[in-house]
């Protein structure tokens, strides 16, 4: 479609997403996190199809009995009250 035509092909960005796992961090009394968290090992943080990769989001995935995958993050909410940052 013309989305795809007119901005993120001439923008050079595929059409897949990195592998990530949305985020919503809530906490009495602070600003709602709402973000994502991606893979550094993925080949795809390079073209992201919706320009969401930043470095503060990029980490490693790591494989733990089971089968499953953990990150280990820290995670600061502004108070409300307080101006969100960007």
């Amino acid at each position: 479609g013309p989305v795809w035509q007119d901005l993120v092909q001439p923008a050079g960005r595929g059409c897949w997403r990195p592998a990530h796992f949305h985020l919503v961090v809530e906490a009495e009394g602070h600003h709602t996190l709402v973000t994502e968290l991606f893979d550094v090992e993925d080949p795809h943080l390079d073209n992201d199809a919706v320009f969401g990769v930043r470095d503060a989001l990029v980490g490693r995935f790591e494989p733990v009995p089971g089968g499953e995958a953990v990150m280990q993050i820290e995670i600061a909410l502004a108070r409300a009250g307080d101006a969100p940052s960007a």
